[in-house]
């Protein structure tokens, strides 16, 4: 009897505290009024008290995802999306699933998505014992799209295990920051680790396609070959791109012919690159075999068009194809095309004083 009424007037532990969040958090965690909630009505959840511990570390996870994929109707600012996600956070730290793998990555993408990465840091170090390949890479991954490229780097070098997702993140952070020759410094030191690319390869594609580095994208190209990658619309794109803008014409010629499938955006690479190497005829002929074939003209189509005519010195052409885009086409004309028509009438000595 002396232990029940023991038991009975104990009180119970302090839930575990957490430098992130406010002293007092209101629960339910979604249950706020709903003029201050700025999550839509029907996509709110009330947590109830305990909920199954089963589909509790689900439901976490899913909330903090739904905070940043609101409703079409509802856009609710960073700000509001911080508020609401250290609710959620408070409610993972009462109920002691703090420590969970699953719910922690999520917690480190939600911060880092509301660009706190300063916040998602302290989640990332509270235990880095309970860290997963995963949340490793959701803590780069955060750092690189905030910007913070010397951070990743640093992780990145301090990673215990690195998978394909880990190199790629690493290496569109440095493309993304400007860091291009550092990006393919990355891809090559990849290669020398077995680890097998993916799509991301695409990238250093268009870096080398920006820098003219046509050795770099000779050693991408190779290595999709050997590889085995398949060659899809997107990976035949970015090669035709790399090869016009690094000069080589007939090599991009060969590997257009050789596509089985083509989409709008490889036809308009070529049509465009045909262009500015001064391969007008060929560059128009090309349009009207892409016409031919069904395809539909797009905006830049007719910039390579233009620019085709201005090249070749074609004065009646360009504005019987300036016509056919508004008139046939319904596209309105942009500075590009404007340009386009500037440049053809000063190259033929018809500039107006």
């Amino acid at each position: 009897m002396h232990t029940s009424s023991f038991q009975a007037t104990t009180t119970p532990a302090s839930p575990p505290t957490f430098s992130l969040l406010p002293r007092s958090v209101p629960f339910p965690i979604l249950s706020l009024p709903l003029q201050l909630n700025p999550v839509p009505h029907r996509l709110r959840l009330q947590l109830p008290h305990p909920l199954p511990r089963q589909s509790e570390l689900f439901t976490l996870s899913f909330s903090l995802s739904l905070l940043l994929n609101a409703s079409p109707f509802s856009k609710p600012q960073p700000a509001h999306l911080h508020f609401l996600g250290v609710h959620i956070h408070a409610h993972v730290v009462k109920f002691g699933y703090a420590c969970h793998v699953f719910v922690r990555n999520a917690l480190i993408q939600f911060y880092c998505d509301c660009s706190r990465v300063g916040s998602a840091k302290r989640v990332f170090e509270e235990d880095t014992l309970c860290s997963d390949v995963v949340t490793w890479n959701s803590m780069l991954a955060g750092y690189v799209r905030n910007g913070e490229v010397r951070f990743a780097e640093k992780m990145f070098d301090e990673m215990p295990e690195r998978d394909v997702v880990s190199w790629s993140t690493m290496i569109t952070g440095y493309v993304l920051n400007g860091l291009l020759e550092d990006g393919l410094e990355c891809f090559r030191d990849m290669r020398e680790t077995k680890v097998r690319p993916n799509e991301a390869i695409l990238t250093l594609l268009s870096v080398s396609a920006q820098l003219g580095l046509l050795g770099y994208g000779r050693f991408v190209h190779s290595t999709i070959e050997g590889l085995r990658f398949p060659m899809t619309v997107p990976m035949g794109t970015a090669l035709v791109d790399m090869y016009l803008k690094c000069g080589c014409v007939e090599k991009a010629r060969i590997l257009f012919d050789g596509m089985a499938k083509k989409d709008v955006w490889i036809w308009n690479v070529m049509i465009c690159g045909l262009a500015s190497h001064d391969h007008a005829k060929e560059a128009l002929a090309l349009f009207q075999r892409f016409v031919g074939e069904g395809f539909q003209p797009v905006n830049v189509t007719f910039v390579g068009v233009l620019n085709a005519c201005s090249r070749a010195g074609l004065v009646g052409d360009p504005r019987h194809y300036f016509k056919l885009m508004v008139d046939g086409y319904g596209i309105q004309p942009e500075m590009e095309h404007y340009g386009c028509m500037v440049d053809l009438l000063a190259r033929a000595g018809l500039q107006i004083m």
